[in-house]
């Protein structure tokens, strides 16, 4: 979904990463990456998690003093955040967020 165009379908999809990650992101690779050029549903989608995040902010905020106090990734693979479980290894599509 970065290089090109991705379809409305892979924007959706990537929303929700890319407005809970630490930056709100949702650039690509040469193409203009706006909720409103794909359909309504991502306009939706662009919404909803957008007004999470706001409300998780003083819980996130936090975490980002936790994360520069002790260096821990606010972003995390399961096998860092659960490493004796390791039923875990093989989430690589799934994050911890926070410390």
């Amino acid at each position: 979904g970065f290089e090109g165009t991705p379809d409305a379908g892979v924007f959706k999809r990537w929303l929700p990463f890319g407005l809970l990650s630490s930056h709100s992101r949702l650039h690509g690779s040469g193409s203009y990456r706006v909720p409103w050029a794909f359909d309504e549903e991502a306009v939706d989608v662009a919404r909803r998690f957008s007004r999470l995040k706001c409300r998780l902010m003083p819980y996130l905020l936090g975490q980002a003093r936790e994360v520069s106090a002790h260096g821990t990734p606010l972003l995390r693979p399961m096998w860092l955040e659960l490493p004796p479980d390791s039923s875990t290894g093989h989430l690589d599509r799934q994050y911890m967020r926070g410390v």
